[in-house]
């Protein structure tokens, strides 16, 4: 045989005499290339560690494959449960209850085993906050201070507080909180106390509400003695405490209606006028609300034309469908106005009168005293007073007059509301002229007959 010729670096050995068959084979083995070696596959998860608190939400952990066709299979280590998803993810459930910390291991495998990845998984004992006293909301303004604590089975990091909401919170030393709700609050708000140790979370809801506020409608009543039954309304804000309704002094009647109504009866009689207080309580908030009780009031109008008799008449508020008494008009704080307006009820014959003193233009208040050349109120012209009246359906255009005030007296506690009135008028138009009238107004025992 003939020898063969070694080139080591190609590790082929050459005959001595190759046979051209034997070269066209050596070119062509010569000038093929080397196959490129395959990617290694590859396996990720993703998150691969967790902090978890036993009994919160489960979490979805994926896969992520390279370079493999081949499916991941699932496997766990620890409490907790799996539910395959489609693709290559699954849920981890956490346990509902765990008594200390604990570890679960998640292992995903891919080509049967060859390569594997780890989600490590901590498990936490479930964690609260509570509060000292115990808090049931909504609480008051003002209320406090409330201790908030963070707890759990476990050795306690850092607590990190947080708060949402009115009120001021100072964090402690032992890793609890002192809540304060705000002194004063318009209307309610929701405050959200949190504390978070590492990746654990929990927070607090509550509502604070404004301090408890009686609402009453009308706020305050002036009713005559004998007067029919009035009805209120009353409703407690922010509070669901019983509501206890007293009257001091113990004039009068009051019951609970329908609801949130509240019907007072005055008294009969009383000799002056006489405040009452409905006095409404619950829990520690207390509110008085006045109920003013007038003795019977009356005006007294004596008309003469010309030195002729025309009438002499009464008027109270329980014999008019009408029984106005204005002083709407203030001068430097005081009544520059005074009016009265009296309708009789169906057939009764008294007539009906409008009666009107005005100093707005001379600007003074009405005072004691002579008011010279009146022209008609509301028209009068400045430095002029102003003086109208009309009776049985009649009044003037123009008119012209005077009036004399003898007697006048607020009660300047409610508004200046007209206690005492006396006065004499001249008054006069076209096919009236020579009008004298006087008109009182008080307690009706002081100004009958």
């Amino acid at each position: 045989m003939a020898p063969f010729l070694r080139y080591p670096e190609m590790m082929i050995y050459i005959p001595s005499r190759p046979s051209w068959a034997f070269l066209g084979m050596l070119v062509l083995s010569a000038c093929s290339p080397t196959p490129a070696p395959s990617a290694p596959a590859q396996l990720t998860l993703l998150p691969n560690q967790l902090e978890l608190e036993a009994g919160s939400s489960p979490v979805f952990i994926e896969a992520l494959v390279q370079n493999s066709a081949s499916d991941v299979t699932w496997a766990l280590e620890g409490p907790g449960s799996l539910a395959r998803l489609k693709g290559s993810s699954v849920q981890y459930t956490p346990p509902a209850v765990l008594n200390r910390a604990t570890q679960a291991t998640l292992i995903a495998s891919l080509n049967v085993g060859k390569i594997q990845q780890k989600a490590n998984i901590s498990l936490l004992p479930s964690a609260q906050i509570r509060s000292a006293p115990p808090l049931s909301s909504p609480i008051q303004t003002g209320g406090g201070p409330y201790r908030f604590t963070f707890e759990r089975d476990l050795p306690l990091k850092e607590v990190v507080w947080t708060l949402q909401g009115p009120g001021t919170l100072l964090p402690l030393e032992n890793g609890s909180a002192e809540y304060r709700a705000p002194d004063t609050l318009e209307q309610p708000s929701t405050v959200t106390l949190s504390a978070r140790v590492g990746t654990v979370q929990k927070a607090f809801h509550f509502v604070v509400n404004p301090k408890p506020v009686f609402v009453v409608n009308p706020p305050s009543l002036i009713l005559d003695a004998g007067s029919p039954t009035q009805v209120l309304s009353l409703r407690l804000d922010y509070s669901t405490d019983s509501v206890q309704l007293s009257l001091e002094p113990n004039l009068g009647k009051l019951e609970r209606g329908q609801g949130n109504q509240v019907l007072y009866t005055p008294p009969a009689k009383v000799l002056e006028d006489t405040t009452v207080y409905m006095v409404a309580r619950a829990g520690s908030v207390e509110q008085r609300f006045p109920l003013t009780i007038l003795p019977p009031y009356g005006a007294r109008l004596v008309l003469k034309r010309n030195n002729v008799f025309q009438f002499d008449a009464t008027y109270t508020k329980a014999s008019m469908e009408w029984f106005f008494i204005t002083t709407d008009e203030k001068v430097k704080g005081q009544p520059g106005h005074i009016g009265f307006n009296f309708l009789p009820k169906g057939n009764d014959m008294t007539p009906d009168v409008m009666l009107n003193f005005r100093t707005v233009r001379l600007g003074v208040p009405l005072a004691l005293g002579d008011y010279l050349q009146t022209q008609r109120y509301p028209f009068e012209e400045d430095g002029h007073p102003g003086l109208d009246f009309s009776y049985s359906h009649t009044g003037c255009n123009t008119s012209t007059g005077s009036f004399k005030i003898l007697e006048l007296a607020y009660d300047s506690l409610n508004d200046f509301r007209l206690k005492r009135f006396h006065a004499t008028f001249t008054h006069g138009c076209y096919g009236r002229e020579g009008e004298l009238g006087e008109i009182t107004y008080g307690l009706l025992t002081s100004i009958l007959p």
